[in-house]
Parts: structure tokens; C-alpha cells; sequence
């Protein structure tokens, strides 16, 4: 048998399982604290704009005054901390599967299709993480409703873009204005003007990666799809008949007998 087939079945194994369950799962609980922090206190990095100053007078060059640039897309973020979740999850279940007798068992249907037989303690693992996991889509940052998004077809899925907003640049200018003309005996009366001149403007463009609040809203509605499913098939495999076990009471038979026990 080559080495690669042994270190295949291993991974197959119950006790290869386990030794990973604690570190996937301190894993998924970092990156899910972590990103639910992000979303809620610095979701200002997932907009950028670009603002250029047109000049409206003689032969000045459009000047970008502001650029700032996104690095992060909420999506990508969202599908990264999915694949650690599922990572954990997935090494729980395959735990919880194992291990289960095989009696309080349910099939999963949701929406009308089948996910197979799952055990009742796997339920239960599913039913309490996923309950974590909402909390991060909750905390996902939506686009500013006050403005129209489109997809920018110059970037990669997941970002958005407005189009140009304009707001003019102005400066005071001062005029004189003779109030009244000069005379043999007085000089002119002069009165200065001042004056707001457009001499520019703001070209803007806003740009982000958050996601739309009806996308968000509809993330929401599947996973409380997903939980109540959970909970019903949870509920209906623990309708299953208990197999009673006596083991216990066998073993502290065997540790007390002829001592505790007479």
C-alpha cells in the first residue's frame, strides 16, 4: 500500500476528525468576530469615489482632487468566512454523523428538496451555529439607498458604481462700481461689489462593494429557511424510539460491588 493511500484512509478516520475539530472551530470563531466587527465599524472601506475639478475658465486641465480606492468587496469577504464556516461544520457533522447511533435520525427537506437522512445531534450542532452565523450576515454592510447603483462593468463582480454627479466650484470676486461719477469739486463715489464667479466644476463618481439591502434581506430570509428546517427535522428525529442503556448502571455495579454495594 503507497503512502498516499494510507494517508488518504487516515484522513477518513474518526480520530484524524477530532484532532482538527478544535482548531477549525477556533478558526471559524476568529474570522467570524472579526469580520462581524469589520462590517459593523469600518464598512466605510468597502466605498471609494473619484472627484475631478473641471475648470470652466481659460485653459486649465481636469484635476483629480480626491481618489480613494476599494480593496475589499463584501462579497468576497462573505464567500471567505462561508468557506471556514463550512470547514468547521462540516468536520462537526462528520463527528456527530459517526458517532450517532443511527436511530434519531430525520430527513432534511427544504424548499422541497432532499439533503438526506441527518442525525439529531447533528441538527442540533447545525441549529446552534447557524444561529451564530446569522449574526455576521446581519452585520453586512448595504449601499447608501439615497443613490442609484449599477454594476461597473470596468471591475470585477461585486462592485457598483453611480454616475457622474456635478456641484460648482465657486469664488468671490470683487468689482468696483462707480456710484457717482467725479464732479469739479468731488471725486467719484465708489462702491465695491463682491461677488460668487463659478470658475469650476466637481465631477464625482461613488463606488462601492456593499450589497444591495433587498440582497441582504433575502440572504436573511434563507437562512431562517434553513434554521426553521433545521428545527422541524430536529424535532421529528427525536420522535424516534429511545434505546435504553443500562451500561452505566453495569459499571458502577462492578465499581462498587462487595464495597459501596452489599
Amino acid at each position: 500500500m503507497s503512502e498516499e493511500t494510507k494517508n488518504n484512509r487516515n484522513k477518513n478516520k474518526l480520530h484524524a476528525v477530532l484532532a482538527v475539530e478544535a482548531t477549525n472551530k477556533a478558526q471559524a470563531e476568529k474570522l467570524l468576530n472579526e469580520q462581524i466587527s469589520n462590517f459593523s465599524k469600518n464598512d466605510s472601506r468597502f466605498d471609494g469615489l473619484t472627484r475631478v475639478l473641471i475648470p470652466l475658465e481659460g485653459e486649465g486641465e481636469r484635476m483629480t482632487t480626491d481618489n480613494k480606492i476599494i480593496n475589499y468587496t463584501v462579497i468576497e469577504n462573505v464567500a471567505y468566512v462561508a468557506d471556514i464556516v463550512c470547514k468547521y461544520l462540516n468536520t462537526t457533522l462528520t463527528k456527530e454523523e459517526t458517532n450517532s447511533s443511527g436511530a434519531a435520525r430525520a430527513e432534511l427537506i427544504i424548499q422541497g428538496d432532499s439533503y438526506g437522512e441527518v442525525s439529531a445531534t447533528s441538527l442540533l450542532a447545525l441549529e446552534n451555529y447557524i444561529a451564530k452565523v446569522r449574526r455576521f450576515y446581519e452585520a453586512i454592510p448595504t449601499l447608501d439607498p439615497t443613490k442609484d447603483w449599477k454594476e461597473d462593468e470596468t471591475k470585477s463582480r461585486g462592485f457598483k458604481r453611480t454616475d457622474a454627479e456635478h456641484k460648482y466650484k465657486t469664488e468671490k470676486r470683487t468689482k468696483h462700481i462707480v456710484v457717482h461719477p467725479p464732479t469739479e469739486h468731488f471725486p467719484a463715489e465708489i462702491r465695491e461689489s463682491t461677488t460668487d464667479v463659478q470658475v469650476g466644476k466637481y465631477e464625482t463618481v461613488y463606488t462601492s462593494t456593499k450589497i444591495s439591502t433587498r440582497d441582504k434581506a433575502e440572504l436573511l430570509k434563507r437562512i431562517d429557511v434553513v434554521l426553521e428546517a433545521v428545527k422541524t427535522t430536529r424535532a421529528k428525529a427525536n420522535e424516534a424510539e429511545a434505546k435504553q442503556s443500562e451500561l452505566a448502571t453495569k459499571l458502577f455495579d462492578f465499581i462498587n460491588k462487595d464495597i459501596i454495594n452489599s
